[in-house]
């Protein structure tokens, strides 16, 4: 088998940061395929390329298979859900760690073309912050429920407001309404082609939670710190 070897830097799971990686490209022989490209007639052709991090060794492994202009992933170790893990910290703290490993996991489900799962995942997510929300509505009210389970989602938002959801959720009701044509109705292919603007829709209101969340603790240790200097004012005084 021939083998070529290259250096490039990519985000590494271990250590938290971008780092540099060996990656060896080798043909790999011995694979038999039943049939060949009808294009350009001559059998796939697979390559195994091998990553290992250069601060901690961590090596990857991913075999890929070359088939005329298409390229699909046959092989991976580790999966992809225990290396994917750079970005999707940033919701830990929001999520928890059950929905992100479950928004991780819709991400890698739709590149595996599995996009009725994929937005299984995405309408849990949804849920997750709707039921957050209520219960943070509970707790400002007497902790008095503000609809019952069986309430439809988008009266759920109508009760809930711009109090407690972020603004595209309340002017973007549909969201949900599309995640769960996708699981019942959408075909893969429909799932797979509509899955990308939706993940985008779910980390939109991430985001905007996270934003909120964020000006919510300045606000309120600003105003611990503008108490302490005034106390200490008026100790002088």
């Amino acid at each position: 088998q021939s083998t070529r070897t290259k250096v490039i830097n990519i985000p590494c799971n271990k250590c938290n940061r971008k780092t540099t990686f060996n990656v060896e490209v080798a043909h790999v022989d011995g694979i038999q395929f039943s049939y060949s490209s009808p294009v350009l007639n001559y059998p796939p052709a697979v390559k195994s390329y091998t990553m290992k991090c250069l601060v901690d060794n961590t090596t990857y492994l991913a075999l890929f298979k070359f088939n005329g202009n298409k390229v699909v992933k046959i092989a991976e170790y580790p999966e992809s859900i225990k290396i994917n893990n750079y970005k999707s910290n940033r919701y830990l703290k929001l999520l928890g760690e059950e929905k992100e490993i479950e928004l991780k996991l819709s991400k890698i489900l739709h590149s595996k073309c599995l996009g009725i799962g994929a937005m299984t995942y995405l309408r849990r997510i949804y849920e997750h912050i709707i039921s957050e929300a209520h219960n943070k509505a509970k707790l400002k009210n007497n902790n008095k429920e503000l609809y019952e389970e069986r309430t439809k989602m988008s009266e759920k938002i109508d009760l809930l407001g711009t109090d407690y959801l972020p603004e595209i959720m309340v002017n973007n009701k549909e969201i949900y309404g599309i995640l769960s044509k996708g699981i019942h109705e959408l075909s893969e292919k429909e799932c797979i082609e509509n899955f990308p603007i939706l993940f985008n829709s779910i980390e939109v209101i991430l985001e905007t939670k996270l934003m909120k969340d964020l000006e919510e603790k300045r606000k309120i240790d600003n105003t611990k710190n503008l108490n302490r200097i005034n106390a200490l004012l008026k100790k002088k005084g």
